[in-house]
């Protein structure tokens, strides 16, 4: 009896101490508990770098041009008959006088590779008479006046080039040739040398009106321009996707004729993208200048986006996490909410928790944690995927202060194993629309025609609100224009 007496009252302290301790505790769980705020620091957010653009393609969009008009300014500068034989023109210091007459053949033109030439035989006659007095010069010599007249021949030779202003110049010369000499033999004058001389200022005028002109007959500018301004436009291939052009200069090949069409191949310059959500802003430039076309055309690279917002991945982690509870190390964390957000090119993950620590868990911590994930194309399972899960570092040292290592590796790989997000299936759409895609009326009289022959992702990147999940696909581009619509000549032309 006495034994029992000294044991209860060896244990009465501890008893007491217990009830007062569960008393203690009721009492907080009856006032709703303890809960104290993590005080975990937001870290900025970084900008994200933007995606690498792909190399530039080219759209091909053959051009022709026809260059009679050359040939009726030609016809027109240069009179089919010159003739003056009405009155001597003096010449040799005003000793010899000289009547002429030339008559030439038609204009023989046409397109060589990147020259016109230009040709035509004429015949003349010619008289010379000697001056004896101021009102006497009596006939001494002529040419072609009975029997066969000598000949002469004009070769016209025209280099065309392109200009960056969007037409063709020319550069002409010629020859002026004489096979039959005409000369006042005891005068020791050259009678054809005179001749030369009317006749150059008349085909310099000729070559002169030439050059103007082929800058006329050949101006693109107003003819490309409707083309330009509809290539900027993004297409709409149906249930919010959209190809965009984005095209950012124009090349053009040498000129090539033949008969009197000049040919050529505009290189539209393109970086095409292909995308998913609301129509890329575009800011339309003007026609850009012609350049030169540098090496041969290449396959054309596309760009594909599929695109994930961050809301579409905060709410797939939510829908997967929240309210999810983990035993960590004696302490109990239940997940909340989650929020993904971008910053400097991976993710940054917000995790509301509310941590249960202390004696029996009755201190309560509540509020948001950071990590910092990398995203990653899978191409075994084509998911997107969040790797490197790791602490923010603000989050890292807060944390400390509340439990020791409190089951982050826990958190971590749990955050992990449910950060994998399927598109292989949106980038199999995407291709399949843009193979669509590039098979259609840009607007009347302008078709865009291309394949696709290869497709390849090429990484995961942070845009705007989402991830952009970009993959390059490998084809063709060209235009087909109706050339009685884009060629017509202008007005004065």
């Amino acid at each position: 009896m006495a034994a029992r007496h000294s044991r209860a009252r060896r244990w009465l302290p501890w008893g007491v101490l217990t009830l007062l301790l569960l008393g203690g505790a009721l009492g907080l769980l009856g006032r709703g508990g303890c809960t104290e705020h993590l005080e975990v620091p937001r870290p900025a957010l970084r900008p994200s770098p933007p995606p690498p653009e792909l190399p530039e393609s080219v759209v091909a969009l053959p051009v022709e041009l026809d260059l009679k008009g050359a040939l009726a300014a030609l016809e027109q500068q240069v009179p089919r008959v010159v003739d003056e034989t009405e009155a001597w023109t003096p010449v040799a210091n005003g000793r010899v006088g000289l009547k002429y007459r030339v008559e030439r053949a038609p204009f023989q033109v046409e397109v060589q590779g990147a020259e016109l030439h230009a040709r035509f035989g004429a015949r003349y006659l010619a008289r010379a008479c000697l001056r004896v007095s101021r009102t006497l010069c009596p006939e001494v010599a002529s040419c072609g006046a009975s029997g066969e007249s000598p000949t002469l021949s004009l070769a016209l030779r025209s280099g065309l080039s392109w200009s960056r202003d969007w037409h063709l110049r020319a550069k002409s010369g010629y020859t002026l040739d004489f096979p039959s000499p005409c000369r006042v033999t005891f005068l020791r004058y050259d009678v054809t040398e005179r001749l030369r001389a009317a006749l150059t200022p008349r085909l310099d005028a000729a070559l002169a009106q030439l050059d103007a002109r082929v800058p006329q007959l050949t101006q693109l500018r107003p003819r490309v321009t409707p083309v330009w301004q509809q290539l900027q436009r993004p297409l709409a291939l149906g249930s919010g996707v959209w190809l965009a052009l984005r095209p950012s200069a124009v090349q053009v090949t040498p000129p090539h004729g033949e008969g009197l069409r000049v040919s050529a191949t505009l290189r539209v310059r393109v970086r095409p993208l292909l995308s998913v959500g609301r129509a890329p802003e575009v800011e339309p430039q003007p026609l850009p200048p012609l350049l030169p076309a540098d090496g041969d055309d290449a396959p054309a690279q596309l760009a594909l986006d599929a695109r994930i917002g961050f809301a579409e991945l905060g709410a797939r982690l939510r829908e997967q996490l929240r309210g999810r509870a983990l035993s960590l190390q004696g302490h109990r964390l239940k997940i909340d909410d989650v929020g993904v957000e971008g910053s400097g090119g991976g993710a940054l993950l917000r995790v509301h928790v509310t941590l249960h620590t202390g004696l029996l868990g009755l201190r309560r911590l509540e509020g948001d944690v950071y990590l910092t994930a990398r995203p990653r194309y899978d191409a075994a399972s084509g998911a997107l995927v969040l790797e490197d899960v790791e602490y923010a570092l603000g989050t890292e040292y807060a944390l400390a202060r509340y439990a020791e290592r409190w089951g982050h590796e826990t958190l971590r790989e749990l955050l992990a194993q449910n950060a994998r997000f399927p598109v292989r299936a949106q980038l199999e759409r995407l291709r399949g629309l843009a193979e669509a895609g590039l098979q259609r009326e840009l607007a009347p009289g302008l078709r865009l025609e291309g394949h696709v022959e290869a497709f390849t992702p090429l990484g995961v990147y942070a845009e705007g609100d989402g991830f952009v999940v970009r993959g390059q696909a490998l084809g063709r581009l060209a235009l087909h224009v109706d050339s009685a619509a884009l060629l017509r000549p202008r007005a004065g032309q």
